[in-house]
């Protein structure tokens, strides 16, 4: 193990010594023979514990590789030097530096390096082409899927809904039921209708600009009847704006943010929102503000078109805001879920409810947040992640998800508990990657990508995989993080229910941590009530 071999000291600066020892105390419960090891000074068990936490990200630069290999006895890295084919009878610091400047990335000496180091092979980095800033889109007539019944009419009435200037609408969808490539369906025969719109989509993730883009040149190249100019604008594409006619721009929220503060408007003519009920949110408002002109029009999309079961002014303002003009599944009368249930486009979940038979007590600042951003507080959260036999409880249910060879995708209450849940994982050798909004952006799509592949089995996250995140390979969606938010909840359950029409699966277990919250209110509704018709038979 590479990172056994930084010093004690490093080792211990580096992790969060709280959380070792947790995890220590949760193995001497879960494991007979664990109790009379002290692991805040095994440096076996911190070193992989430390590459747990760093992740892919550990090799990934070539300043970092040096100084993890300059850790390593010259013995073994002369053996590495030697593997390699690398010039011998080189001084320590001569090897050093021809070991440390060897290629990295999906290549046979990438594979050779973290075998002889014993590391998995998931710290393999993914070679992802990310695109260019601007590419032309060309039509050709590809093999094509066709629209299922429900989303040709929910095209055919948008599109139509959008000739006129200044119209606003929203399309609701569910997670899984193709709201992205219906809405790609109406910005394509938009453009044919219009062949000098400018269009902008906005996400707020890099993960749903990416599923646009992908969707767009997929749709474009069947229907389109001329070249369109795509224009990717987040992270780090930066186009120029305004942006020319007959074009669309995919956009990020924070990139288009920063970027109107210093540029001209991107005198859109049709603005289409994903995940719509967070288009009232200052910078998101500001951003539409600055994008639009007098006649634009503004197509919402989103599976919950509401602020959050308590909100009822910003659900009345969001409302209002699309002009009260909603366009959904006509299910003959059956619930949405349960009809696209039975066409196979979204799977059913198998709910396993893991009851923690443990109370959380709100504090009064902690329920006046509550009021005030209708879910639970970080500071609330973080107690409930902290909570030792709540850990221990849901480690022992990932460990015999793991036995059962699952893929599961967990949901966490903090960081720091997501990269313990991974830590315990790897310790008992199951392949497991946690993400959070600080990972390295080529590591979270590694990461995705070998989790989509079934290279690892379980994806542990915060804050990062309820939306833009499409995984039809999932078996098991793991929520260990209480939530009041009627849309997060939606979200999370959503990653699970591709179904086999459209390549997952027929049903998911939703392994769902029950707690007992107190707090300052009596009739706070439950969450479960409101999503009574997922659990459908």
């Amino acid at each position: 193990m590479l990172a056994s071999n930084l010093s004690l000291k490093e080792l211990q600066s580096a992790l969060p010594m709280e959380e070792v020892e947790q995890l220590g105390k949760i193995l001497a419960s879960l494991e007979p023979g664990r109790q009379d090891i002290e692991l805040v000074t095994d440096k076996q068990f911190l070193g992989k514990f430390y590459e747990a936490y760093v992740g892919a990200d550990l090799l990934g630069q070539p300043g970092q590789r040096r100084r993890i290999f300059s850790f390593l006895p010259e013995t073994r890295l002369r053996q590495l030097a030697a593997l390699h084919g690398l010039i011998p009878n080189l001084t320590y610091q001569e090897t050093l530096e021809q070991v440390s400047a060897l290629p990295w990335g999906l290549n046979p000496s990438t594979k050779t390096t973290l075998e002889f180091l014993q590391l998995p092979l998931e710290f393999m980095p993914e070679e992802i082409d990310a695109g260019t800033t601007i590419e032309t889109i060309i039509p050709y007539s590809p093999a094509y899927r066709s629209l299922y019944d429900y989303q040709s009419s929910i095209y055919f009435r948008a599109f139509e809904s959008l000739t006129p200037p200044f119209a606003r609408l929203l399309i609701q969808m569910p997670t899984g039921a193709g709201k992205t490539r219906t809405a790609m369906e109406v910005v394509s025969a938009f453009l044919n209708f219009k062949p000098h719109a400018r269009i902008l989509w906005l996400a707020h993730s890099e993960e749903l600009c990416e599923q646009a883009v992908q969707s767009f040149q997929a749709v474009w190249k069947h229907l389109g009847k001329f070249p369109v100019t795509l224009i990717r604008c987040w992270g780090g594409f930066t186009p120029t704006f305004p942006s020319p006619s007959c074009s669309l721009t995919v956009g990020g929220f924070p990139k288009i943010n920063r970027m109107r503060q210093k540029c001209p408007s991107i005198q859109a003519d049709l603005i289409i929102v994903d995940e719509a009920h967070m288009v009232l949110a200052p910078t998101y408002a500001a951003s539409v503000n600055w994008a639009k002109t007098q006649n634009t029009r503004i197509l919402g999309l989103s599976a919950t078109p509401g602020r959050g079961r308590a909100d009822d002014f910003g659900n009345e303002a969001l409302a209002d805001y699309f002009n009260r003009r909603t366009i959904g599944i006509d299910s003959s009368g059956v619930g949405v879920i349960r009809y696209l249930q039975g066409k196979g486009v979204l799977s059913r979940p198998i709910r396993e409810p893991l009851r923690s038979n443990i109370t959380f007590h709100l504090t009064a600042a902690e329920w006046e947040k509550l009021e005030e951003e209708f879910d639970y507080p970080t500071s609330f959260l973080r107690r409930v992640a902290q909570d030792h036999e709540r850990n221990k409880l849901i480690i022992d249910q990932l460990w015999k998800l793991a036995a059962d060879q699952c893929q599961v995708l967990v949901f966490a209450a903090s960081v720091e508990q997501s990269k313990l849940f991974c830590a315990a994982l790897l310790y008992k050798g199951f392949k497991a990657a946690h993400i959070d909004g600080d990972t390295s952006k080529e590591n979270r799509r590694a990461s995705i990508a070998k989790f989509r592949r079934g290279e690892i089995n379980f994806l542990c996250n915060y804050g990062v995989l309820a939306t833009g995140f499409d995984s039809p390979n999932t078996d098991v969606v793991f929520i260990t993080r209480p939530t009041k938010s009627i849309v997060l909840y939606s979200q999370m359950i959503g990653r699970g229910m591709r179904g086999p029409a459209v390549g997952g699966t027929s049903s998911f277990r939703l392994v769902d941590v029950i707690d007992n919250v107190v707090d300052y209110s009596s009739d706070f509704d439950d969450v479960y009530e409101y999503f009574a018709e997922y659990w459908a038979a």
